[in-house]
């Protein structure tokens, strides 16, 4: 996929699925043969990804297909601080995560829809297009945040890296307030 189409996805208006060219669908004779029987949903609880994981909830009940949740707990270096004890040890945020997702995906999702939950730990980007690729998903859905220019320099587009390594079709959808703002 090309810089520009790349570019496009993350500072369109609209939702975008940006299909490779190795990950193009089959031809049936009648046009593409498009099945999304199992669906990746990469949140960070924020509304971006909500409205991404509606647009999942359409597409699974019309393809009659499910959907895993992720989330990714991107590390932080810490520093040794001897005496002083850490707010949340690896364990503890991997178990309070855990449980964030199961009520956001108890919340937000119909339970027949939903195949499993995962809680991943290391870069969202590399972490989604892994798990993509070792579920053998057939979609990833997921939500941009809007951001352009410096904060998007600057805070980087988990979105666009996911599209550039995804080994399936990625549909990014563009949270609700950022098209609002942006008119």
């Amino acid at each position: 996929m090309n810089k520009t189409k790349t570019t496009t996805t993350a500072r369109g208006k609209r939702s975008v699925l940006a299909v490779r060219s190795r990950n193009r669908p089959r031809k049936n004779g009648t046009g593409f043969d498009l099945k999304f029987k199992s669906i990746l949903v990469p949140t960070d609880f924020s509304p971006a990804s909500k409205n991404a994981l509606n647009f999942a909830e359409g597409l699974a009940r019309q393809f009659n297909g499910q959907i895993t949740l992720l989330h990714v707990i991107e590390p932080v270096p810490m520093a040794d601080f001897g005496a002083y004890p850490v707010a949340l040890t690896h364990d503890q945020l991997l178990k309070e995560t855990r449980k964030t997702l199961g009520d956001f995906s108890h919340h937000e999702l119909a339970e027949n829809l939903l195949k499993e939950t995962r809680v991943l730990v290391g870069r969202p980007f590399q972490e989604i297009a892994d798990a993509a690729r070792s579920l053998k998903v057939d979609l990833i859905v997921i939500g941009t945040h809007g951001h352009s220019g410096f904060a998007r320099a600057i805070l980087g587009s988990t979105a666009e890296r996911v599209v550039r390594y995804a080994p399936c079709p990625v549909l990014t959808v563009r949270d609700k307030e950022a098209r609002s703002r942006k008119g």
